[in-house]
């Protein structure tokens, strides 16, 4: 993931859990080098639990606690129709490979 981010510039990885930085540190980082908003794009299919809770809930506490910084949480990448149409491409893809 870390292209990612390379070929996007500006932007920064942050993860729930087993791996940092965590979206805090993220945000805190932000707001020191004078960022004023944050836009947190959620890597994740379907918008389950971290998706619906923890990211917003990490999200509100981070503009607690960093009172410069407005935290910006956008849907995730698997509730925009570009992403259906890649997975259904990708699925006709590998139909015409394997028939």
């Amino acid at each position: 993931m870390k292209g990612l981010c390379e070929s996007i510039g500006n932007c920064t990885m942050a993860y729930m859990e087993l791996s940092g930085p965590t979206l805090m540190e993220v945000a805190r980082e932000a707001a020191d080098d004078g960022v004023q908003h944050l836009f947190v794009l959620p890597l994740f299919i379907s918008a389950g639990g971290h998706v619906v809770e923890d990211i917003p809930r990490q999200a509100a506490e981070a503009e607690a606690a960093l009172p410069s910084l407005k935290v910006e949480v956008l849907p995730a990448v698997g509730q925009d129709p570009r992403f259906r149409e890649l997975v259904q491409q990708m699925g006709r893809d590998v139909l015409r490979i394997t028939i």
